[in-house]
């Protein structure tokens, strides 16, 4: 019933449902390269190379693939006689906030090209596109889409994870900037060894695939876990991309990926299944909260870096960082008001001054103006559609960005946009 409600109200947003036809193999091609290297841009080991041109080549090609996919979207527009009014409600609400934010940050010396390129021109052509997919009816298409192009990666990242296990050889390395600068082991340049868990007595490698850190991958895993249950599926499956999502992310022992992803599926099957599954919810509960505790009780790593008790510092820093400053915060990428606060052993020569809260990040950077934008806003938006899918979805992306330093990707910015169109995608 969920189903056949949600493509209903889905199709009342096309032109005409009948010229629902999908992706011919061509766009399905370019839209999911434009996946892959979107999700490259959040924090891999390619984009935070101590080689910056590797981020600017990068940003280049997701641009061009934008552009290219917006102007089609302006065809479609244009012939079809797509309904611009979400798009135009988006403008509006998204740039009335985001110029007088823009504005403050280049008069207070905090605001660069790229700062450009992801608050207003990344929303904008990522907002024309999502409208088009929208009134086409296939905006399901492309997120599921989406989900695939994360399960590749997952499968490939399991398959050289278990590689690197047995074997231990690795073919090359990668000079990163990423809480300090350090060489990290690859293999065949799409595998890298970023980080170690001690478990038991038991030296073993997290699996990262490509991405600076455990945690970052989890949290890519876990968008795409997020985006399958509550969006894509509306409905509870035990299918193999959900499979693959779930030993992925346990392979990468990122306790914050393994707690949301669990209590995520627990939280879809009470939506889905009622009151009657309020019972597997209170039993599901305890017993993440006991595989956690152990995990944490029991994990250490070969150095500081992205420990518990950094991450627990990280939030003490970010709230005191904003509560100086709770309005509009301290300025974009003025990281001197986060590290003037970290302890002095971080913030030595060679160890880890690196921030791991994005939304704390957003608090102290932006205060609670950037906050009302990037994660009020559409909050209250998916809550006043009233749809449980479309909340659960974007408050465990919330929680998972309290974990997660992402707020800078356009990842963030493009499921930030997403966000405030679903509630158009399901209200009619």
């Amino acid at each position: 019933m969920n189903n056949e409600l949600s493509v209903s109200l889905v199709k009342k947003n096309t032109i005409d449902a009948g010229t629902h036809v999908g992706f011919s193999a061509f766009q399905k091609m370019i839209y999911m390269f434009f996946c892959v290297v979107l999700l490259v841009t959040c924090n891999s080991v390619y984009w935070v190379s101590v080689n910056t041109r590797n981020s600017q080549v990068i940003t280049l090609i997701l641009f061009l693939l934008l552009i290219v996919i917006s102007l089609n979207s302006i065809v479609s527009t244009i012939h079809k006689r797509i309904n611009l009014a979400p798009f135009v409600y988006f403008i509006f609400l998204w740039l009335i906030m985001v110029i007088p934010f823009v504005l403050m940050n280049v008069a207070s010396g905090f605001f660069h090209v790229r700062q450009g390129l992801l608050f207003i021109f990344f929303p904008l052509l990522a907002a024309l596109f999502i409208n088009s997919l929208l009134q086409e009816g296939n905006l399901l298409d492309f997120v599921s889409l989406m989900v695939k192009a994360i399960v590749a990666i997952a499968c490939l990242s399991l398959v050289m994870w278990v590689i690197a296990l047995i074997g231990n050889r690795w073919t090359g390395s990668t000079m990163i900037d990423w809480g300090q600068i350090r060489y990290t082991p690859s293999l065949l340049g799409i595998q890298f060894q970023t980080q170690s868990v001690n478990l038991a007595n038991m030296t073993l490698l997290r699996n990262t695939s490509f991405f600076a850190e455990a945690p970052m991958y989890s949290f890519v895993l876990t968008i795409g876990l997020l985006l399958k249950l509550f969006v894509v599926d509306k409905r509870v499956k035990v299918d193999s991309q959900n499979i693959i999502f779930v030993i992925t992310i346990l392979s990468t022992f990122s306790s914050t990926g393994i707690i949301v992803g669990t209590i995520a599926y627990a939280a879809s099957y009470v939506v889905d299944k009622g009151n009657k599954a309020l019972l597997f919810f209170v039993l599901a509960v305890p017993v993440v909260a006991f595989f956690v505790y152990w995990i944490l009780r029991t994990k250490s790593q070969n150095d500081t870096y992205d420990s518990v008790s950094t991450r627990l510092e990280d939030l003490q820093v970010g709230f005191n960082a904003w509560r100086s400053k709770p309005l509009f915060g301290d300025g974009l990428d003025n990281s001197d008001a986060l590290i003037s606060r970290m302890s002095y052993s971080r913030t030595m020569l060679g160890g880890n001054s690196g921030f791991s809260s994005g939304l704390f990040n957003i608090l102290a950077g932006g205060g609670i103006y950037q906050f009302a934008f990037s994660f009020l806003i559409p909050l209250i938006r998916v809550i006043w559609s009233k749809n449980n899918q479309n909340i659960l979805f974007f408050l465990f992306f919330m929680v998972l960005m309290v974990f997660t330093m992402s707020d800078s990707s356009f990842l963030f910015f493009f499921i930030v946009t997403l966000a405030y169109f679903l509630p158009v995608a399901y209200t009619g």
